[in-house]
């Protein structure tokens, strides 16, 4: 909120580098300053139950990172699965909008699982929605392409050039496949990149 009231958003310039590493390093520089001054004053905000940082704590408690995982690493994946939630808000908002609402509900599960119907009950959703298997396949063809258009659409407003939209995207791609690959390793076992 700060940043947004001094108008820190100014200081960004797209010839040092994207947005997302401008708000990584003002993120960064407010903890370290908001630590500094909690020190100062006897660190009390972290001592107080029920205080600002209990409910941090416990968050952060949750998720899962692996020792290796930088501040950057979880940076990016936050971002990534920020941006993702956008994507699939939007596209839930245009199905809604042109009354396949139900369709979107039934295929949501699948569009987060990667799109495709292996491991699902295609004929069963297929039948729950009063359509058949082969049209609920091409249904799901629709929503992956406007999927895409949608995730194109949410990426160019990060980016300065449209024409790093596909290169900011295969790095997208490239955060959730090493998340995938944590997820898949056995606990401890270190990630090859």
């Amino acid at each position: 909120m700060k940043l947004l009231n001094v108008k820190g958003l100014l200081a960004a310039d797209a010839k040092r580098g994207r947005l997302r590493g401008f708000l990584s390093t003002t993120l960064d520089h407010f903890l370290s300053n908001w630590k500094r001054n909690d020190d100062r004053h006897g660190g009390y905000a972290k001592d107080l139950p029920g205080g600002p940082m209990e409910s941090e704590e416990k968050r952060y408690a949750k998720e899962q990172f692996s020792t290796d995982d930088t501040p950057e690493q979880i940076f990016e994946r936050k971002w990534g699965h920020a941006l993702m939630s956008r994507v699939m808000e939007e596209l839930k908002k245009r199905c809604e909008a042109s009354g396949k609402g139900a369709l979107f509900a039934a295929l949501r599960p699948v569009l987060i699982g990667g799109g495709s119907l292996r491991g699902h009950d295609a004929p069963a959703i297929a039948a729950r929605l009063g359509m058949s298997e082969g049209a609920l396949r091409v249904a799901l063809l629709r929503h992956l392409r406007d999927y895409r258009a949608v995730l194109e659409e949410e990426v160019a407003q990060t980016v300065e050039d449209p024409k790093d939209v596909p290169a900011e995207i295969a790095h997208l791609m490239a955060v959730f496949g090493t998340e995938r690959e944590k997820a898949d390793a056995p606990r401890g076992a270190a990630v090859r990149k």
